[in-house]
Formats: structure tokens, sequence, C-alpha cells
């Protein structure tokens, strides 16, 4: 049977919170169902709720200017907290959240989320420690953006792999988080055509496109191993439950 990897589960703060304070928190919101396709946040609401993440795929995406293309900034799934930078500085939301792959979420309002944080601090520390992890992250990103569109796109498969992937046996990794080549051009900085072309030069196998999902040969990360040492998410192989 395929097995899901879970190289962040870590940082999945429900999954960590004692029971008393997953009650409370529990209890401050509701759980959600949205369907692909579904905005649950526009860039720029005012009072943008916290989504716990508990399944599916939501794609983060930030416009510059108005009117500009829209880049998508981070892939978030299951473990992961959404809207609650925005919250703790009552500010409008930085971002736009739109489910790619059928999610359900804990919505908390951000009156409720506050609070919760006021009467429970452990939970307020894992909450640190997962935004501070996921700034982490999207700033080993950004180094990649003076690279060419191969390194950018192997990069983002890499930690998509890690993050999202699910192992179809030892040699290779599905990864079906519901972006089409407009989504994933949008996610490295870079055009349709320029993500077509290089997908082109992997059709030997290495790589095989599906309906919004990608199967990626292993060999095709152990061959740029150098370039993905500078990935957060890479491990040694020596480490379990990583790409090998």
């Amino acid at each position: 049977m395929p097995s899901t990897h879970i190289g962040d589960a870590q940082w999945d703060v429900i999954q960590q919170l004692p029971v008393q304070d997953y009650k409370a928190l529990r209890g401050a919101g509701r759980m959600i169902e949205c369907k692909s396709g579904t905005k649950i946040c526009n860039q720029g609401d005012l009072a943008a709720p916290v989504y716990f993440l508990r399944s599916g795929i939501v794609k983060v995406g930030r416009t510059a200017l108005p009117g500009s293309h829209e880049m998508i900034v981070d892939v978030s799934g299951a473990g992961d907290i959404l809207g609650a930078e925005a919250c703790l500085r009552n500010k409008q939301s930085h971002v736009s959240l739109t489910v790619t792959k059928d999610a359900t979420a804990l919505e908390v309002p951000r009156v409720a989320f506050v609070r919760f944080l006021e009467r429970h601090p452990k939970a307020a520390l894992l909450l640190m420690a997962a935004i501070a992890e996921r700034g982490r992250v999207r700033d080993a990103t950004l180094a990649f953006a003076a690279h060419k569109v191969h390194d950018r796109l192997l990069a983002f498969l890499y930690r998509q792999a890690q993050r999202h992937g699910t192992e179809d046996d030892s040699h290779t990794v599905t990864i079906d988080i519901g972006f089409r080549l407009v989504d994933v051009a949008a996610a490295i900085g870079g055009s349709v055509a320029s993500v077509s072309t290089e997908l082109e030069r992997f059709k030997d196998g290495r790589i095989e496109r599906g309906y919004r999902s990608l199967k990626v040969h292993k060999q095709v990360f152990r061959d740029h191993r150098k370039l993905l040492k500078a990935e957060p998410y890479f491990v040694d192989d020596a480490d379990e439950g990583q790409l090998r």
C-alpha cells in the first residue's frame, strides 16, 4: 500500500496539543469542508479566520500589485495553520487561500483564537514554533529565485514530494496537489512555456504527467543532490521518513 510522506508532521500543532487544550480549541471553532476551487480567503480580507487544515491541499497566493498575476508563495496541507499571522497582527490578510484538493479544516474566528492563546500558553508556544518553521522554509525557498527555471522546478517538486507526496513504490513518488501547469509556473516564478519545456526534458519516464499530478522517479532528485541539499526539507539518507 502507498504511504504518504510526513516530513512536517512534527509541526502539526493539533496533534501535539494536550487533550484539554484540544477540546478548548475544537470548541472555539467549527469544522468545515471545502471543495477544490473554493477560495476561503482573499488577499485584503479584514477579518479572515484562522484555519487548522486537517486534510486536502490549499495554495497560498499573493499579488504584488493590483491587477498583477498571482504568485503562489506556499502550498499547505494537513497540519498547517493558515491565517494566524494576520490574526495576531490584527491586520488584513496578506495572502489569498484557494483549495486545490478537497479539504477539511477547523475554522476559528479571530477573537476566539486570540482568547484561546491567552488561556493556553503551551499551545501558543507550539503555534510560534510552527510559524517560525514556515518562515524558515519560505526564506530558504526564496534563495532559489536567482536560479534557472530547471533548478527552481526541481526544488519545488522536491519540497512537494517530501511534504505532500505519496510513495508508489521504492522508486517513484506521486505529487498530487491539484496543481495545473499554470499553478506550477506561478509557484516557481516561471512562464507556463518554460515549465512545460523543462518537463518535456524528463519525458523518458523520469517524470510522468497526469491530471493535475506528477509521478516522479526518485532518481531525478538523487541526480541533483548537491542542489537539493540546500532545501529545508532535505535530510541525509540515514534519517527515516524521507525520500531515498
